[in-house]
């Protein structure tokens, strides 16, 4: 099993594994959702759905590819 998290801490990395994480730059995501909604608003014009801000997956030991036989029980 894999285990990707949301966003990303110091504490990811100090994990046993480290945890991969799903990254998003907090200040891009604020000016491209919440700055251009205002600037529709002020504009006299309703909120219009925008470009999502980009993410980076980063990989770490918490996510990998099945493993290809299954231990022995």
């Amino acid at each position: 099993m894999s285990l990707l998290g949301y966003d990303d801490s110091p504490l990811c990395e100090l994990a046993d594994p480290p945890l991969s994480v799903l990254s998003i730059d907090v200040h891009e995501h604020g000016v491209l959702l919440l700055g251009r909604v205002v600037l529709d608003v002020l504009a006299g014009a309703p909120p219009r759905v925008h470009a999502r801000p980009a993410f980076r997956i980063l990989r770490r030991g918490s996510t990998g590819p099945a493993p290809a036989t299954l231990p022995h029980r």
